[in-house]
């Protein structure tokens, strides 16, 4: 479809955003922290991201919420593949969207079973309602704040300990148990 093809041509970074995400991984960024910098640091390079356009320009927003998607796939796995030690994986157009970032975060194309798994994963998250980071991109929004603004301030509440950094928090916990063997 169109909008598949379109977010699957808008996942390249430019060589700003990698710089960034190479400075974020060797600083040893918390992961939250430097997902919040990079959707910040999208709007630099991004052709909407103009003053000159209006806060409340629909089809703009549209393209700007699009890239965002489709970018952060792409920064996600090369900030942790360079932590990893490992050289990032260039996005691969033929895949969606689910099956492209496990590619690009493991360097192997993900059977179907994993991808059809990891894009249900997506799509429940994407589903899960009014949270305090939709509430917060809501109430960014509402002040004509641009969509990367919202984005970041989204993320900004995710990172929190009593939202999605609960999640880190579980990730971390499962790492120890599974270090002690």
């Amino acid at each position: 479809t169109t909008f598949k093809r379109a977010m699957a041509e808008a996942r390249a970074l430019e060589a700003s955003t990698h710089r960034l995400i190479e400075d974020l991984a060797a600083a040893d960024e918390e992961p939250m922290a430097a997902l919040r910098s990079i959707v910040s640091a999208l709007s630099a390079t991004d052709p909407d991201a103009d003053p000159d356009i209006d806060a409340t320009d629909l089809e703009a927003n549209l393209r700007k919420g699009r890239r965002i998607t489709a970018k952060l796939p792409t920064a996600l796995a090369a900030f942790t593949r360079l932590r990893n030690g490992d050289d990032p994986v260039a996005p691969n157009q033929e895949l969606d969207h689910a099956a492209n970032f496990l590619y690009m975060l493991n360097g192997e194309k993900p059977d179907a079973v994993l991808a059809e798994t990891f894009d249900i994963a997506l799509v429940l998250h994407a589903d899960h309602g009014l949270n305090a980071s939709t509430f917060a991109a809501m109430v960014t929004a509402s002040t004509l704040a641009d969509v990367h603004a919202s984005v970041t301030s989204a993320v900004g509440a995710l990172s929190g300990s009593l939202h999605g950094g609960a999640n880190q928090n579980v990730m971390e916990m499962l790492k120890e148990v599974d270090a002690t063997e």
